[in-house]
């Protein structure tokens, strides 16, 4: 996609700028790691669709002495 940032000058009609944008082509979807973090290469590119941040995966357990384990991530 190509954008143009013009305005109008008196001595020569139109002027300005062409800024070149790409779309961004990696994943909308992702999970936060625990450890770390996610980045999405997104600076100066279009993006099609909103970015979902899912949440982190949790899971509780009941263990043999009757108490609960709980598993954060995955």
């Amino acid at each position: 996609m190509i954008e143009f940032d013009c305005q109008k000058s008196q001595r020569a009609g139109i002027s300005g700028t062409i800024n070149k944008l790409m779309s961004y082509t990696g994943d909308y979807v992702v999970t936060p790691k625990l450890n770390g973090e996610i980045v999405l290469e997104t600076k100066g590119k279009k993006m099609t669709d909103n970015v979902i941040v899912k949440e982190i995966p949790i899971s509780k357990i009941v263990n043999p002495n009757g108490g609960i384990t709980l598993k954060i991530g995955g």
